[in-house]
């Protein structure tokens, strides 16, 4: 059972820190040290995200690696704040109030294709 807990957890814990990042709206030298902040609590869960059953345990260890590439795309490439736009956001990102911002990340980070955004991956 404690097993189980910790796996949840850590694989909970690297989305929250990003989305946390994200609404901190970091610039250098911060953002650096905020990417590799995360990509050590990443790191962290993936030595303790174990359940014994292979493919569940690949599964996790994607979807943690997932959530350190988008923390190096978002911290260090761009600064999402300011680049990304919601279609029905009526003003920029890094105006709102911080739990409207953390809101808003945690949107950001539940819609990798970009569904709904500026940003929105086109099919031909």
């Amino acid at each position: 059972m404690s097993q189980l807990l910790a796996t949840l957890i850590c694989t909970q814990v690297p989305p929250f820190v990003l989305q946390i990042a994200i609404t901190l709206d970091l610039r250098a030298p911060w953002n650096v040290v905020a990417c590799a902040g995360i990509l050590f609590v990443c790191a962290t869960c993936i030595q303790h995200a174990k359940t014994s059953v292979l493919f569940l345990d690949y599964f996790l260890g994607m979807a943690i690696v997932g959530f350190a590439m988008d923390a190096i795309h978002m911290m260090l490439l761009v600064q999402p704040l300011h680049v990304f736009r919601h279609q029905k956001q009526t003003q920029p990102a890094h105006r709102l109030p911080w739990l409207q911002r953390f809101i808003w990340a945690t949107q950001l980070c539940g819609s990798p294709r970009g569904v709904g955004w500026g940003h929105q991956v086109s099919f031909p």
